[in-house]
């Protein structure tokens, strides 16, 4: 409604400058502006909203809008003749330890704040399996993956009974050093970000917290989503070269892009 009024007072105050009217003219045409204006704003409030209410997922989970992560996700470069392991998406086949495994599921992280050079990040968290078997691997997308962790989900109350008392008022803030099965694992990587879902891109809030033993052998993470909801994970650092034969999925979505 308002850009048709707003429509209809430019044209009107064309029509004014013509009989020369000027005076009434500008302030038709002005008025006229500031009418197609305010439509432009509601309709991107409009827009907003519906991209809220759009979420499959679940009405709590908006999606995000950020344009330049998206790009970056769904116009991330490879090279199709040479796919690597930070290539990996939902679908991708590939050989780790002798087996061959599917990428299960695979979520996004993005780094809005980080420890060196992880900060402004994205890192693939992909869901591998084969059988019953079933790790989860973390990579990142834009840089290489000399060493990858290679974990599995435990009950964070397994690593540490305290677990709970670590969080306050909403923050996440377990300890520089944590003792599991007799061994000490130290507090490195401290990252804050998102979770973002590919095919729709919603995305929910995360913390996240490394620990590695004495010679970097086994990593534990913490993973903080808010509500109180911890998730934990141990597992070991594996070479970059213990993975091959890394193929895209067979159902991709005919990514073109090629880098350079």
């Amino acid at each position: 409604m308002a850009i048709i009024l707003g429509g209809i007072l430019i044209v009107s105050g064309l029509g004014a400058v013509v009989a020369g009217t000027y005076i009434p003219a500008l302030a038709m045409i002005g008025a006229g502006g500031a009418a197609m204006a305010y439509s432009k704003q509601l309709k991107r409030k409009e827009d907003k909203q519906v991209l809220l209410e759009e979420s499959p997922i679940s009405a709590s989970t908006p999606r995000l809008e950020d344009k330049q992560i998206i790009k970056r996700i769904a116009q991330a470069k490879f090279d199709p003749v040479n796919f690597q392991l930070k290539d990996i998406e939902k679908g991708s086949i590939l050989e780790y330890n002798t087996d061959t495994w599917t990428v299960q599921d695979m979520r996004y992280l993005y780094w809005t704040d980080a420890d060196g050079s992880d900060r402004d990040q994205i890192t693939k968290r992909a869901t591998i399996g084969t059988g019953e078997n079933q790790f989860v691997v973390q990579v990142a997308q834009d840089k290489s993956n000399a060493m990858v962790p290679v974990t599995k989900e435990v009950n964070p109350f397994m690593i540490d009974p305290k677990m709970q008392t670590y969080i306050n008022l909403k923050e996440f803030d377990p300890p520089p050093v944590l003792n599991f099965k007799g061994e000490n694992y130290y507090r490195e990587s401290r990252r804050k970000g998102y979770s973002i879902e590919r095919k729709h891109f919603t995305y929910t809030d995360v913390q996240s917290y490394e620990y590695f033993n004495e010679n970097k052998s086994s990593i534990i993470r913490l993973n903080y989503f808010g509500d109180k909801k911890i998730k934990a994970e141990i597992g070991t650092l594996e070479k970059d070269i213990r993975f091959s034969n890394i193929l895209p999925s067979p159902d991709g979505d005919d990514r073109l892009l090629i880098s350079d």
